[in-house]
């Protein structure tokens, strides 16, 4: 809101601007939990390995494996990658959707 005072919004477009931070942040933790779920792992830490990480199914498979927690017993991590992968498309489309 100080963004609207230094820009001297009107009271109409200054509401507009507080809904809109409202929204944006119910967004963005709808992503970081579904990111969570997905890999048991930090939101921050898998949206950043997440931009640099190439398309190609190799690449998205590199970035899986590295994402999930290493501490996690073996079967758990083996368990996570397989439901990433026959998730297949979609939750390639919700994590690269995910805002940064």
């Amino acid at each position: 809101m100080r963004l609207a005072d230094t820009l001297g919004l009107d009271p109409g477009d200054r509401a507009s601007l507080f809904f809109a931070a409202f929204l944006k942040d119910a967004g963005c933790s709808s992503n970081a939990a579904a990111i969570t779920r997905l890999f048991g792992t930090d939101d921050i830490e898998a949206k950043r390995r997440q931009a640099t990480a190439g398309r190609s199914l190799l690449s998205l498979a590199a970035f899986t494996i590295r994402t999930i927690p290493q501490q996690d017993p073996l079967p758990e991590r083996v368990r996570r990658i397989i439901a990433i992968g026959l998730r297949g498309r979609r939750e390639q489309r919700e994590i690269e959707q995910a805002p940064l």
